[in-house]
Order: C-alpha cells, then sequence, then structure tokens
C-alpha cells in the first residue's frame, strides 16, 4: 500500500480519520456521529463513534 497522504485506522467501535488539513471532514460509510475533532500534532484527528 502507498501512502496517499491520509491514514484511515478503523477500530472495533471507533474511527480515527488523520488529514494535514485543519478544515478536514470524511464520511463514514456506516453510521457514525462526531465524538470529537482536535488537532494532534500537525494532524487532524476526528474520532468516531459507531451507533
Amino acid at each position: 500500500m502507498s501512502g496517499q497522504g491520509k491514514k484511515a485506522i478503523h477500530n472495533t467501535y471507533t474511527h480515527a480519520f488523520y488529514s494535514e488539513s485543519v478544515t478536514y471532514l470524511d464520511t463514514c460509510v456506516q453510521s457514525c456521529v462526531l465524538i470529537v475533532a482536535y488537532r494532534q500534532g500537525t494532524n487532524i484527528r476526528l474520532t468516531h463513534r459507531r451507533f
């Protein structure tokens, strides 16, 4: 797999999306709700929670 600039890590009940953009939002394929979005270093970490 080659790095496309962003990495999507899928956990059991958590979806973590990393992006270099401050205003970045990715749509989950499954029903998710945005729990928290904060800056981690130079990346944005978006945590989603499944219903």
